[in-house]
């Protein structure tokens, strides 16, 4: 068994044992400071596309953006909430991670065909601790490996290895 595939094995053993003994698979931190606060500030990119689809925010995705390739078939604004209430805070970052900012449809940082990927892995991972757990309602979230971080929480640090 290669190291990638002992990896995948290991992470769906965790994801597994999680659903089997209740344990939130995707509690989200605490606000800071411990209390809630009135309106969380948006996102001004994201505000600016929901503008800039009014319209057009149940079309299917491929229709209303350039480049869809993991979401076609969703709803434009649906897209819009994912990149906002999952890739955001659930890595602890902004567009310009895996965007070039107000160039949404170029792939030139790598983080978005791995964001592409990992959106995929997720789904594939959800279904598979669904099934194995008998829980139907069973989520896997970005969180559930990032805890607010870009890279997943059990990821090593490359520094550390030098």
């Amino acid at each position: 068994m290669n190291s990638r595939m002992l990896v995948l094995a290991l992470l769906a053993l965790f994801l597994v044992f999680r659903v089997l003994t209740h344990t939130p698979l995707a509690q989200e931190p605490p606000p800071a400071g411990g209390q809630e606060t009135a309106q969380p500030q948006r996102n001004r990119n994201i505000v600016a596309l929901e503008k800039q689809i009014a319209g057009k925010e149940q079309l299917p995705a491929e229709q209303v953006f350039e480049n869809i390739q993991t979401f076609k078939g969703m709803p434009a604004i649906q897209v819009l909430r994912i990149m906002e209430q999952a890739f955001t805070p659930n890595l602890g970052v902004g567009c310009n991670h895996c965007h070039v900012p107000q160039q949404w449809a170029s792939d030139d940082k790598p983080t978005k065909s791995i964001a592409r990927r990992m959106w995929t892995m997720r789904a594939a991972w959800q279904e598979e601790v669904r099934t194995a757990s008998g829980n139907p309602d069973a989520v896997v979230t970005c969180y559930t490996c990032h805890k607010g971080q870009p890279k997943p929480a059990f990821a090593p640090d490359p520094a550390a290895r030098k």
